[in-house]
């Protein structure tokens, strides 16, 4: 009996759920498919499934390979426990010629074979580095090199598409372009962008800061300034711009999740009309790898932890790195390429900004300043020390802060030296919506000086 429940995830932007639920009720009734056959390949399914559950596969690889075990008993035909290593060769012959045709890719080819180890280690219960015994007459060819690029796609490029995809009185393809431009500027799979909700969304300064909630790897956050405008005039059309924290961000109609098809088709169309150099047989996720290269300077671990790789040692597994961390590489990585979709309005590289923008590194031996402003009355007589002693959190922040006039009420710009281990002491959840971290601050430090 298999067990079907983990097909029934609401958000399924590739369709893959019901997709595999389809090659399951065709092997149970397709009559080409023999009795024998069938007990074999639903006995796959089922350890695919369990696999599945302890997180070793994805429900996307399960798909293929349970498709493809479907279309090789479509082929040989006769039971899979009685048919010759001659029969399986004669199959993979079949591919083989379809990739020297080039209608196949080589990773195709590679994909069909594994495929066909992993339906026979299931027949005849063998372990999965186990190679059964009628494969090996098999051989795949070695792969071909890659030819270099020519046209690498720009990110002038990209503005070009990006101001392609939007047509005017048409609603949904601002919600196409806003998903395009997050791709583009975040690297994030396409999957990864449909998952977000509206509580994963919020402003930071003149960047968003975006939650991928639902990732095959690691969920993670990111921030995002050459998305921002796109993704704000979505925000202000979508059907969902009232549903509460909870409902999709980009979603349809209907308020329901976009799918991976409804984009794909606006993006094929875009490039087409724009005519820019795509490299061929890449879809949306190519977004990814052009991101990729551009950041190709982050150090190991930022780059990592943005892109929801996984880590070669368990020390960076296992590190959480606070968002705030990206601001620096990303911000000067767009200054670098002088990214032609800045926005002149908006210096963000001045001194000024970069530092107010965020509190950063993670040398505990070099202090941070950040600049903070409150509006309080100073006593009669009181002194520099007693300012300092009086605004000292109990983390260590306090001194360098500048005598106001005595007597006299205003705003006093003032600097406050923390450490980084200060900084990783302000939970988020002490920071409230749309608040600053140094607003953060100055709250802590009433909240400190009433308890006394």
């Amino acid at each position: 009996m298999l067990d079907l429940d983990i097909f029934k995830s609401g958000f399924d932007p590739h369709h893959r759920n019901r997709r595999v639920l389809n090659v399951i009720k065709d092997i149970q009734t397709n009559p080409i498919i023999g009795p024998e056959n069938k007990k074999h390949l639903l006995a796959f399914a089922n350890r695919m499934i369990e696999k599945v559950k302890k997180g070793r596969y994805r429900i996307g690889s399960l798909e293929k390979n349970l498709s493809e075990a479907r279309n090789i008993t479509l082929f040989i035909k006769t039971d899979l426990a009685k048919a010759t290593d001659q029969e399986f060769l004669a199959w993979f012959t079949f591919h083989e010629k379809r990739y020297n045709k080039k209608e196949i890719k080589f990773a195709s080819l590679e994909k069909y074979v594994f495929a066909a180890r992993c339906l026979l280690q299931s027949v005849e219960g063998l372990k999965e580095k186990e190679t059964p015994e009628r494969l090996k007459t098999i051989e795949v060819p070695k792969e071909p090199d890659k030819e270099p690029e020519d046209n690498q796609t720009t990110q002038q490029h990209i503005k070009k598409l990006l101001e392609t995809v939007y047509v005017e009185g048409k609603r949904y393809t601002i919600r196409d372009r806003a998903i395009l431009a997050l791709l583009n500027d975040t690297g994030a799979r396409i999957s990864e962008a449909l998952s977000i909700q509206n509580k994963h969304v919020r402003q930071e300064k003149n960047h968003l800061v975006v939650r991928l909630p639902i990732s095959k790897t690691k969920p993670r956050t990111v921030i995002s300034f050459l998305a921002k405008p796109h993704l704000e005039a979505w925000a202000k059309v979508s059907p969902n711009n009232d549903k509460g924290p909870e409902a999709y961000f980009f979603c349809d109609k209907n308020g329901n999740a976009t799918t991976y098809a409804a984009v794909n088709k606006t993006f094929k169309q875009a490039i087409k009309k724009s005519g820019i150099p795509w490299k061929p047989h890449k879809g949306v996720h190519y977004f990814r790898s052009l991101c990729a290269s551009r950041f190709f300077r982050w150090p190991y671990g930022l780059k990592n932890t943005w892109f929801g790789w996984t880590f070669k040692n368990e020390e960076g597994a296992y590190s959480n790195i606070p968002v705030s961390e990206f601001a620096e590489q990303y911000f000067d990585t767009l200054k670098r390429e002088n990214n032609p979709m800045l926005r002149e309005d908006e210096p963000f590289w001045s001194d000024g900004e970069k530092e107010h923008r965020t509190v950063r590194g993670d040398d505990e031996m070099k202090p941070v300043f950040v600049e903070l402003s409150k509006i309080y009355e100073a006593p009669t007589g009181q002194d520099h020390k007693a300012i300092g002693e009086t605004t000292k959190l109990k983390y260590e922040v306090g001194c360098n802060i500048p005598m106001p006039t005595p007597q006299k009420k205003g705003r006093q710009d003032t600097v406050v030296r923390i450490s980084y281990k200060t900084k990783q002491k302000i939970e988020e959840s002490k920071i409230h919506p749309r608040e600053t971290i140094d607003q953060c601050l100055w709250r802590i430090i009433e909240n400190n000086k009433k308890n006394q």
